[in-house]
């Protein structure tokens, strides 16, 4: 009698251990941006002030895409993917990261391979 109530014991707290390891995954798993930063605000951001952008396509944990902006001076942004103003900027973000500029770089400081 005393055999089996400890292997119930270990078998319940074998199953609590279980359970909340996968809601603790489950946690983790969830969309990064609750709300997106309004249209009008989107189109005053400047690419100097963008540190890098991250694009996250829709999955099986979130049914949206979701795009996040980092400043220089460590803030984030959620914006609409869609907006056009976002997709001007990551244009730039992208062709100055191509060409291996600093955002704070003006002509005078920018070093070519030619130097």
């Amino acid at each position: 009698m005393n055999a089996i109530f400890t292997v119930s014991f270990f078998l319940l707290v074998a199953l609590a251990a279980l359970g909340t390891e996968s809601a603790t995954i489950s946690r983790n798993h969830r969309c990064k941006c609750i709300q997106n930063a309004p249209d009008n605000k989107c189109a005053t951001i400047k690419a100097k002030m963008v540190k890098r952008i991250e694009r996250f396509p829709a999955g099986p944990f979130c049914n949206k895409e979701e795009v996040i902006i980092h400043f220089q001076r460590g803030k984030t942004l959620c914006v609409d993917p869609t907006a056009k103003s976002i997709i001007k900027l990551e244009e730039i973000i992208r062709l100055r990261v191509a060409a291996n500029i600093s955002p704070t770089s003006t002509p005078e400081t920018m070093t070519t391979a030619d130097n």
